[in-house]
């Protein structure tokens, strides 16, 4: 029959190939969407997927580590978690949920990218265009672009374009 697994001398292990390049090295040449890689966990109590990064250098600790947690009956989110370093804990730094919203800093993101936590965050770019654009996709005459800056508790600055009028509020 056909190989389907190689182990070479060196101890490279390859599925679906006779030469892997690497430690593991999964080949899968087809058409359709059938996964070539598969994580799975099938204790239905609460324990989710989860693909680990470990190192030798910090006493054989993982150091990272992506969970796919399920969510609901047919949902899923992704967790990005980073061992903290002051703490010795992993702690999750992003989550893609099951409703197509990123989270950094929080793990209950509201909006498309919600980005939460003491230091704030930088945009740049080496463009011609700097700063942030804010655009409505919307076709219809009655759009408007907002740009809100708030604490959450009383205090908000509104810049808002609507047609080709701009107005603050605060």
């Amino acid at each position: 029959g056909t190989e389907r697994v190689s182990i070479l001398q060196a101890g490279n292990v390859g599925i679906g190939t006779t030469g892997p390049g690497a430690l593991l090295d999964v080949y899968r040449n087809a058409a359709n969407n059938t996964p070539g890689l598969r994580i799975s966990n099938a204790n239905t109590t609460g324990f989710s997927p989860a693909l680990e990064f470990w190192s030798g250098f910090n006493g054989g600790k993982v150091n990272s580590v992506i969970v796919g947690e399920p969510n609901g009956t047919n949902g899923g989110n992704l967790f990005f978690q980073t061992r903290n370093q002051a703490t010795d804990a992993l702690v999750t730094r992003m989550i893609l949920d099951n409703a197509g919203n990123v989270g950094i800093g929080t793990t209950g993101p509201a909006r498309l990218l919600e980005v939460a936590g003491k230091s704030g965050f930088t945009l740049s770019t080496n463009a011609d265009f700097e700063g942030v654009l804010v655009k409505n996709v919307n076709a219809g005459a009655a759009t408007s672009e907002t740009i809100r800056l708030s604490d959450d508790v009383t205090a908000s600055l509104f810049l808002r374009r609507y047609g080709s009028n701009f107005t603050t509020a605060g």
